[in-house]
This record gives C-alpha cells, structure tokens and sequence, in this order.
C-alpha cells in the first residue's frame, strides 16, 4: 500500500473527513495553510507528503511515522531524523581532533582516517539538513582540523590524508555559506580549502574546489570569471582524475558556457559528460567519495538548466520531469530547487499553467528548507509567474 492509500485508511478508521484531518494538521503544526484539497491530493497519489508533513501525519493519526513512508525508504539512512540525531552528537562531543592536539602525541593514520570518516558523514549531513543547522557544524570541523594539521606532529602521508580531509572539509563549509547566500565566506572556505588540497597533492579535490568556486562566481554574476576558471579547472585536471570527477569539472564548465549564452562551448562542456558517468559508475570504489551523489539524472536536470538558459526550454521539460519521478523525497532542498528549475523551463516555454504548477510544488517543498538561494529563486519564478514576464531575467541559480 503506498503512502497516499495508508493516509485514506487511517483518516476513515477515525471516521475523518479530508477537511477534518486537514484541521487536525493546521492544529499540531501551526500552519493554517494546509486544506482539504492537499489532502485529497496525497490520497489520490498526485502528490507525496513532504517528510515535515509526514511527521505531523503520524501524530495525528497515532502511528509511527514508518507506517507511511513507502517501503524502500523505512531504512533509509539519510532520514531527517537521523540526521539530527547525529548533528546532535556532532555539537555536544568534542571533536577528535581536539582531543589529538591537546594530549600532545603524534598523529598517525588511524586518526588521519577517523577526520576523513567524519567529514564524509558532514557531506552527508548536507543531503538533508538545512544550511543554518548544519553551518555551525562544518565550521566547527573546519576549524579543528585546521589547528590539528598546524599543531600536531604527524608522518609526511598522515600529513597528505590530514590536508585532503581539510580540503574537503572547506569545500563543504564553502557549498553550505553559498547555500546561505553569504557569497564571501563561502568564497574565503573554497580557497582555504584549494590550498589545501594542493599541498595535499589532492589534484581531484583541488579542481573540484575550484569548478565549486566558478559555479559560485557564474551564478552571482560574475560570468567572465567564472568560465575562465571552469575551463582551468577542466584543463589542469579532467584527463588525470577518476571518471566522475571529470564529469563535474565538464558540468561546470557547461553550466557557465550557457550563461555566457555559448551553446557551442556548452555542448563540447556536456558532451564527455554520460560517458564520464557510465565509467565512474563502473568503478565507484575508484571514485572521490565526494562523487557520491553524481549519477544521469542529476547530469540530466544540469544539461536542462543549461538548454533553458539557451533558449531551448522546451527540451528541458522532459529532462526535469523525468529526473523528478525518480528523485528522493527525503532531499527537501534539492526537490525545491529542481521544481524550481521546472517552473522555469515552463514559463520559458510558454507554458504558465505548467509553470504555476511547477511553482506551486516548489513553493511547498521550500517550505521545509532554510536554504537561501531556494528561497531567491522561488521568489523570482513567482513574480515572473504572477506578471507573464516569461522573457524576464533567469532567477539565480
């Protein structure tokens, strides 16, 4: 039975209407927005339950929150719940590397390896916990290991894994502030960060840094810069690391040929782009572990944003919509942001009635999120929607 068939059994065990589950909800949350109307679309499958409204579901018809999650997601260890269990462990234990630097001995690599562990489960944290919780956090991380690699005593390898985890560390505090909308500390971390990972010798890590800078430039305006510095990027590194590496250094560089409005150099940027994926794909272990995410869909939902930027929305509808269908609900931010990319490819297409739909969906899901740029780029899409000014300026992205 799927989430919306568990929703209508037990609304009618309780003998409720829609319209009185509906004020049961507005009661528990708060939120006088919830109607009748969104009921029956979660009944009737047209829509699924953010996990914010999933929580308050289950409390308001008695069972645990698992009973109305589909199956496939019961276990899933990226629930929002998790992850503020383990955010919560993160701010009240002490860091190790703390504890490394205060007692004075070397650093060997069993240390080295538990930093690298903990910052690949911050990049994790980052999939479903809003920027303004988990900022603090990565902040923290940073600065600890910061001040164990300038402090500590430690081998020349333990050094190099102590540096990539740093850089690594400073990518993640630099993609969180951007997030935020605080474009000059996330620039400060994102060359903390490269620095980093150049002493490490990390030439992955370090070109991911800076396609992550460039991408930041190129959204904020700064289009010149930003596609010379993808392009560096994809020279200096994307023939000497792993396959999916490769394939984000080419996105990038696609993405800022497209606001440059060079649909040639956005189309050589792209073109590597599946076969890159394929590869990795083959091979994950061989992978960063920071590639995790990367697979066809979400090199899908970029080529859209890009062929929109370019005047062909209407190719990118069916890459979203389709890239969607598949997409987890658990991530609230990134569906709030590609509902948002729809909306536009939409209204770019002419298309307003998919587009306020489209937007509708968006606005639901950025409900959920503190993200700062979900919330500029909703706001846009909705004044452009509101006035049909479907040749007006793209929202930032």
């Amino acid at each position: 039975m799927d989430t919306g068939h568990r929703i209508a059994a037990l609304r009618r065990e309780r003998g409720w209407s829609q319209a009185e589950l509906a004020t049961a909800l507005a009661a528990v949350s708060g939120r006088e927005t919830i109607t009748r109307e969104e009921v029956s679309r979660w009944e009737r499958g047209r829509r699924t339950p953010t996990p914010y409204w999933l929580s308050h579901l289950a409390a308001v018809l008695s069972v645990p929150p698992s009973v109305l999650r589909p199956a496939d997601r019961e276990t899933s260890p990226e629930s929002t719940a998790d992850g503020l269990a383990e955010a919560l462990d993160w701010l009240v234990s002490e860091p190790p590397q703390v504890t490394a630097r205060r007692a004075g001995h070397r650093v060997g690599q069993a240390q080295a390896t538990e930093v690298q562990a903990r910052v690949a489960r911050l990049r994790h944290l980052d999939d479903t916990l809003p920027g303004h919780e988990l900022a603090p956090i990565a902040a923290a991380e940073f600065q600890a290991t910061a001040a164990l690699v300038r402090q500590a005593s430690y081998s020349s390898a333990t050094g190099r894994s102590l540096l990539t985890s740093l850089g690594e560390a400073g990518q993640i505090l630099g993609w969180i502030e951007a997030d935020l909308g605080r474009h000059e500390a996330a620039q400060a971390h994102y060359l903390e960060g490269f620095s980093a990972a150049r002493d490490a010798g990390d030439t992955a890590g370090a070109a991911n840094i800076l396609s992550c800078l460039a991408y930041l430039w190129t959204g904020a305006g700064s289009q010149r810069d930003g596609r010379l510095l993808a392009a560096a990027a994809v020279r200096k590194a994307a023939r000497r690391v792993p396959p999916l590496a490769a394939a984000l250094l080419h996105e990038r560089l696609a993405y800022a040929s497209a606001h440059a409005g060079d649909a040639q150099a956005t189309a050589r940027a792209l073109g590597p782009v599946a076969d890159l994926i394929e590869a990795g794909t083959a091979a994950r272990e061989d992978q960063p572990e920071w590639t995790y995410w990367l697979d066809h869909d979400e090199a899908d939902v970029l080529a859209a944003r890009c062929a929109t930027r370019l005047g062909q929305a209407a190719t990118a509808v069916p890459l979203i919509r389709a890239a969607l269908s598949r997409y987890s609900a658990e991530h609230v931010r990134e569906l709030a942001l590609y509902w948002s990319f729809l909306a536009e490819a939409h209204l770019r297409a002419g298309q307003r009635a998919d587009a306020a739909d489209a937007l509708a969906t968006a606005e639901r899901y950025a409900e959920e999120t503190a993200s700062a740029r979900v919330a500029r780029r909703v706001t846009n899409i909705r004044q452009a929607v509101r006035t049909d000014t479907g040749t007006a300026e793209h929202p930032e992205d």
